[in-house]
């Protein structure tokens, strides 16, 4: 009788260490985490909670005599989108057959897309015509200078950021490419 007994309590002892350990986890370095600590906190629904108009300024270099509107939209993504006018961007146009030059503000639009895999990136920039790949951005990216844009996938999330903030393209891509680095190490 006391055979089953210990049998019994060492049985019980093991499905309790079986459940204790879904609830704590062990970094390479062995010491225990709960899993409140171990994981990221969930991808917030609007990429407003990943990147405000002080971030902006701070990874745009826009000086403070500028103040940078911050908008949060749902369009058939979660979007937000900052302007500022610090008169870099000028559209060219013709009008009555006269060359015309129009000051346009600086724009960022940031489009977050959740339960994306590499079909729904691939199928995302297939409207890239000049679309470049690049590395160094989540699992795929790829940059698109006529849009003016930079596509990220990060495991099932997808990131759209437009970036109009000036005339050169590649002052836009270099810019596109620190708010994709600032996004990806907040997710």
């Amino acid at each position: 009788m006391k055979k089953v007994t210990l049998v019994s309590l060492l049985f019980l002892g093991l499905i309790a260490m079986a459940c204790n350990s879904n609830s704590e986890s062990s970094d390479e370095s062995g010491e225990k985490n709960t899993d409140k600590t171990a994981s990221k906190a969930t991808l917030p629904e609007s990429p407003c909670d990943l990147i405000n108009a002080v971030d902006m300024r701070s990874i745009m270099i826009v000086g403070s005599e500028f103040e940078i509107s911050m908008e949060a939209k749902d369009y058939t993504y979660p979007t937000c989108s900052f302007r500022w006018e610090d008169d870099k961007v000028v559209k060219k146009m013709e009008v009555g057959g006269r060359e015309m030059s129009v000051d346009m503000p600086s724009e960022v639009m940031v489009v977050l897309v959740k339960d994306a895999d590499a079909t729904k990136f691939q199928r995302s920039v297939k409207v890239y015509k000049d679309g470049e790949a690049i590395s160094g951005f989540g699992d795929e990216a790829m940059w698109g200078e006529e849009m003016h844009q930079l596509t990220f996938r990060k495991g099932n999330v997808m990131m759209h950021v437009n970036v109009k903030a000036d005339n050169d393209d590649a002052v836009n891509k270099a810019n596109a490419e620190k708010i994709a680095k600032f996004l990806l190490a907040k997710m």
